[in-house]
Formats: C-alpha cells, structure tokens, sequence
C-alpha cells in the first residue's frame, strides 16, 4: 500500500521515514503501524523485531525521530496517539522510540518520555553571519586547516577515500565498524538518493583527512556521516568542512541538521559552531530484563 503513495508525499515528509531510507538503514527491521479510524488511516514507522508474540523496538542508525503520517488530507493525526501508544504498552517488551514533537502524551503506564536535543544551524544568514556566531575556541581552531580544501566527491570517489582512511591507525573520533561501513556504502550507491547526497573531502593535496556525507531532503542538510584521519583531527579538518560549507550554502532557505548528540563533547562541538537547539521526545520501556 505505502508504495502506491505518490512520490511528492514522501518529499514532504521527514527522511526518516521514507520506506526507501527505511529499508536502506534497516533492511530487515522496518514497519509501519496502521491505525484506522472514521476520519482516516494514520501510519506510524518504526524499527523492531518480533519475539515471542510482542515487539522490541530501538533507534537505527540515521534515524533520529519519526512521526505519525496519513496520506488522506484533513486527518488529524494526533487523535491517533491514544491508539498508539496501547500499542507501545500492550504489545512491546522493550522500546526506545524517538518521536518529532511533544504531543500531549497521558495516560503513559509503564511508558518513560524522555526529552531529547536536536541541533540545527539556519543557512538563511549571510556566510560571515553564520561564522560570527561560532565560539571563540571554533574561530581560533579554523586557523590550523587555513592550508586544507574542501572539494565534492562521486560516490566512486567517497568509497576510495573510506577505505584509505579506514586502513590508517584509528585517531581520536568514531570510526565505524565492518557493519556501520557497509550501511554507509548502500546509502551512498542507492540511486534513488543520488540527487539528494552530497559526499564531502576535506584534502591536504591529495590527501584525504576527513570525510562527510550528507542528505538534503525537505529543505534540511542531514548530517549522516564524519570520519577523519589522526593528521586530519589534530589539524582541524572538520572545522574546515562547516567554514566552507556553510559559507558557500549561506543566505538560502534551507537549515543544517546535525542531529543531535547524547555525547557532551558531540554537543559542545555543534554548540561551538552556532547550534540552535529543539526539543524531541523519547519514549522508553523495559521489561523483563531486556531493555
């Protein structure tokens, strides 16, 4: 049913959710909820596994909130949250389910809301707007990569460059695993995303010090993916990247999502570039043992 729906809805609903993305990121865990009423039928995503008769939901990568979505007009999707949420307490073991918004959620049981940050920087500003907002520490770490250059890549390109960096001695930072990696390569080859991705490196000649992947859907550049090398760490190769990306995407209607992050140091790192911030929500639940 979700695959006749006509490809202009999905542009305008999050990326989180569109089944193409879904099914991408999680293959064999992604759902849709169907709920039914006299005003219409609402679809909840999410991720999960079945075991013995109820459901263990959990966050996927690249994945960071879902929301309810009829594709009728005039249904009001908030009436189904009551529905919702006697399915999340009658027929879940374990949830941790991000949901966009705060809607009026009562009547919780053995359900935890828990709020969550999201981080976002408006490109609406000029270029040396955007950069005046940076904190001090941000601005004097730019002048270590003055030398370094940020160029866009081909998916050809971005899987050599992941390789390289990933045979190297693992510096400070995240790497990501043989799983995380191969998820990383099916988003980046998926040609129904081509359009919309856009693979970043920041170089010291022809060395690659640090990679960004992103997607830009409805008006938002998601942050997916940043790796460096232990040279493009200490050099500040990632401060480079949002420099130059910012300035050369300023004074446009869209926004830079970074996602969020639970990590401090993640978050003081986004704050330092300017990050706004905006609530979300997280519904939680464990029982016997396995949350």
């Amino acid at each position: 049913m979700l695959k006749m729906v006509p490809e202009d809805f999905w542009l305008s609903q999050p990326i989180y959710q569109h089944p193409e993305f879904l099914l991408t990121v999680a293959p064999r865990t992604s759902w849709y909820a169907e709920f039914r009423s006299r005003s219409g039928t609402v679809y909840f995503p999410f991720t999960g596994q079945k075991w013995l008769g109820k459901w263990r939901l959990f966050q996927v990568p690249y994945c960071q909130k879902y929301r309810p979505f009829s594709v009728e007009r005039n249904c009001d999707t908030a009436e189904f949250y009551p529905l919702w949420l006697q399915f999340l307490k009658e027929k879940a073991w374990t949830i941790s389910w991000p949901l966009e918004g705060n809607p009026n959620l009562e009547n919780l049981g053995n359900l935890i809301v828990e709020k969550k940050i999201n981080q976002f920087v408006s490109l609406q500003p000029r270029g040396e707007e955007i950069i005046h907002n940076w904190k001090s520490g941000r601005k004097q770490a730019l002048k270590k990569s003055e030398g370094l250059k940020t160029i866009e890549l081909d998916d050809q390109s971005f899987s050599t460059f992941l390789n390289q960096i990933l045979k190297q001695k693992s510096g400070p930072g995240w790497r990501p695993d043989r799983k995380e990696t191969e998820l990383l390569l099916s988003l980046s080859h998926h040609p129904y995303f081509q359009q919309h991705l856009f693979r970043y490196g920041v170089l010291d000649g022809k060395e690659c010090l640090t990679l960004v992947l992103l997607v830009f859907w409805n008006k938002r550049f998601h942050y997916l993916f940043s790796t460096n090398t232990s040279k493009g760490f200490s050099g500040e190769a990632l401060t480079r990247f949002f420099h130059d990306f910012f300035t050369g995407h300023a004074s446009s209607p869209n926004l830079f999502d970074f996602e969020g992050s639970s990590l401090p140091g993640v978050h003081a790192f986004f704050a330092s570039l300017g990050a706004e911030e905006e609530e979300y929500s997280l519904i939680r639940k464990n029982g016997f043992g396995l949350g």
